[in-house]
């Protein structure tokens, strides 16, 4: 089965060829437009299985603003973004909006179409190269909660270390990820494999007690 994709991408040329291109690699193009305030509701009207936006999509918040809208508006469907190999900081912040994945526009389009079916299987894409875990378990466990809502108060509840242990490890990881803020090391963390997608959020539940948050930590 095709997997359903949506373009946001304001440049006309590049939507059309982009079209053209991933309709020949298993993409069904049910949809673009240039105008990200109708994203949202083209994506749901449509029920596209993917969203591919431009990082520099115009709007307020440009591209990445567009993913975390997209992320909380419409949760059913992945957003995959991409951009220039120059814009490397807006695809790690396009991670930390929400998307699923990221691309380069500059890229072979075989690997853009491998990260759009990846992203709406929920999957890595195959096309990422592994790397060598860089951060210790205890830092892979402090990033992990961090991404899934918890506060630093919290992390240090639910491993039972002090909260200045915490901070300690989130230093540690953020240099070694060369992070320039916390959430900047969520979305490389994420980006290298480090730590995996945080499970679904509940509405009504804070984070530390929703489904899956204390059981994944609770035999470590």
């Amino acid at each position: 089965m095709p997997t359903r994709l949506v373009l946001i991408e304001d440049q006309l040329a590049l939507r059309t060829g982009l079209a053209l291109l991933l309709s020949e690699r298993g993409c069904e193009v049910v949809g673009s437009t240039a105008a990200p305030v109708d994203a949202a509701a083209l994506v749901a009207r449509l029920a596209a299985d993917v969203a591919l936006i431009g990082a520099h999509v115009g709007g307020e918040g440009g591209g990445i603003g567009l993913t975390r809208r997209l992320s909380l508006e419409c949760p059913a469907c992945a957003v995959v973004v991409y951009a220039g190999a120059a814009d490397g900081a807006l695809l790690d912040a396009g991670l930390a909006a929400g998307a699923r994945a990221v691309a380069l526009a500059g890229g072979e389009i075989d690997q853009l179409a491998d990260a759009i079916h990846a992203a709406a299987a929920g999957r890595p894409s195959a096309g990422t190269p592994p790397r060598a875990p860089t951060l210790s378990k205890r830092e892979r466990q402090v990033v992990d909660l961090l991404a899934q809502g918890l506060t630093n108060e919290q992390v240090a509840d639910l491993l039972v270390i002090s909260a200045e242990t915490v901070k300690t490890h989130i230093r540690n990881a953020m240099t070694k990820l060369e992070a320039s803020t916390r959430a900047h090391a969520v979305a490389l963390a994420l980006r290298d494999g480090e730590i995996s997608a945080p499970p679904p959020f509940v509405a009504g539940i804070a984070p530390a007690r929703a489904p899956g948050v204390a059981a994944r930590y609770a035999a470590r």
